[in-house]
C-alpha cells in the first residue's frame, strides 16, 4: 500500500471542487476515505468496494476521462477532473500501486537526486539531433546502405528519447504535481511540450522509413527538415527543464525516485540499442560525470560497458559519422 502523508481527507465532491480550481488532482481512495497521493503511471486502478462515496469521476493525462471503478477492495488511483462523466475504464483488481512516500522531501530524511545526470543525457540529445540533419542531407541519392545506417541511428536516438520521456511522464510529472503544487502550471507546460515532441517524433519516424527504402534528395531534405523541426521543439523543452524543473527535482524528489525514471520505457529499446545509447550519453561526459553514472550499475555491467560496450560504441559511431 502507498505511504500516505497527512493531507486533508476529502469527499468525492470536495475533490472534484479542488480539481476544478487546480486543473488536475491525484487521489487515492483507501478504506472509504479520499487522500492525496500519486500513482506511478496515472492509470485508473479502482477504489475500495466499501467506499461510502459515489463514483469518483476523473480524467487521465491527455484528457481521456474515466470513472474509478469498484475493484473488489483494491486501493484505487485516479487523475481527477471536476464534474466529468465517463465510462468505467482501466480497472485492474488487486494491482499493486506505487509505494511512494508523499511527505515533503528533506535532505535529512531522503537522499538527494543527482540532477546533473539529466544535463548529461540532454547533452547527447542536443549533439545527435544537431548532427542528424547533416548526416541525412549528405546521403547520396540511391545509396540505400548508407541511408539504412543513418536511419538506424536516427531510430536509436528517437527510441532513447522515448525511453527518457516515458520515465518523466510516469514518475516525475505526477510527483511534482502533488509535491510542488505552486508549480503545477509549469509541470503542465512540460507535459504539453512532451506531446508536441511526440507528435513530431512520429512524423520523423514515418518519413525516415520511406526515405530509407528509397533515398532521394527530395525525400532526404524532407526528413532533415522534420528532424530540424523536432530538434527546435525538443531543445526548447530541454532548456526549460534544466532551468525550472531540475531545481524542483532537487527539492521534492528523492534519490530513489529519481533513479526509478530509467525503469520506465526501457522495453522500447532492444538489447543492442541500450549499450549504444549509453555510449552516446557518456561520449561527452567528463570523468566525474562518467564515474557517477557508471557507479549506479552492477559491477559486471560496469565492466562490460567500459570494455566491450565502449569498443562497440566507437565502431558504431565511427561508421555513422563517416563522410
Amino acid at each position: 500500500m502507498p505511504a500516505i502523508a497527512a493531507y486533508p481527507v476529502w469527499t468525492a465532491d470536495s475533490v472534484n471542487a479542488a480539481a476544478s480550481t487546480r486543473g488536475t488532482a491525484l487521489v487515492v481512495a483507501v478504506a472509504g476515505v479520499v487522500a492525496v497521493v500519486v500513482g506511478m503511471d496515472g492509470s485508473l486502478l479502482g477504489r475500495p468496494s466499501r467506499s461510502p462515496y459515489g463514483p469518483i469521476v476523473g480524467r487521465k493525462p491527455g484528457g481521456a476521462t474515466a470513472t474509478a471503478a469498484n475493484c473488489g477492495g483494491s486501493v484505487g488511483v485516479a487523475w481527477l477532473g471536476a464534474g466529468r462523466c465517463a465510462a468505467q475504464a482501466g480497472c485492474v483488481p488487486n494491482t499493486p500501486i506505487l509505494e511512494v512516500n508523499m511527505k515533503v522531501v528533506s535532505p535529512t530524511t531522503q537522499s538527494r537526486p543527482d540532477v546533473n545526470e539529466m544535463v548529461v543525457i540532454h547533452r547527447a540529445f542536443r549533439r545527435e539531433f544537431t548532427a542528424l540533419p547533416k548526416l541525412i542531407r549528405a546521403v547520396a541519392e540511391g545509396d540505400t546502405a548508407r541511408a539504412a545506417l543513418v536511419a538506424e541511428h536516427l531510430t536509436l536516438i528517437l527510441d532513447g528519447l522515448h525511453m527518457h520521456h516515458t520515465g518523466e511522464d510516469a514518475v516525475l510529472w505526477p510527483l511534482l504535481q502533488v509535491r510542488a503544487a505552486p508549480s503545477t502550471a509549469l509541470v503542465e507546460t512540460m507535459q504539453h511540450q512532451h506531446e508536441l515532441v511526440d507528435g513530431r517524433t512520429e512524423e520523423v519516424r514515418t518519413q525516415s522509413g520511406v526515405w530509407a527504402q528509397a533515398p532521394t534528395s527530395i525525400g532526404g531534405e524532407q526528413l532533415a527538415q522534420l528532424v530540424d523541426d523536432l530538434a527546435a521543439a525538443l531543445f526548447e523543452h530541454l532548456e526549460l527543464e534544466e532551468r525550472e524543473i531540475l531545481p524542483l527535482v532537487s527539492r521534492h524528489i528523492t534519490g530513489e525516485e529519481w533513479q526509478s525514471l530509467g525503469d520506465h520505457g526501457r522495453d522500447a529499446m532492444s538489447t543492442r540499442q541500450l549499450p549504444l545509447m549509453f555510449g552516446a550519453i557518456l561520449e561527452e561526459a567528463d570523468a566525474d560525470e562518467r564515474g557517477r553514472m557508471l557507479a549506479q550499475l552492477p559491477a559486471p555491467v560496469r565492466l562490460i560497458l567500459r570494455t566491450m560496450g565502449a569498443r562497440q560504441y566507437r565502431r558504431y559511431i565511427t561508421r555513422v559519422r563517416a563522410a
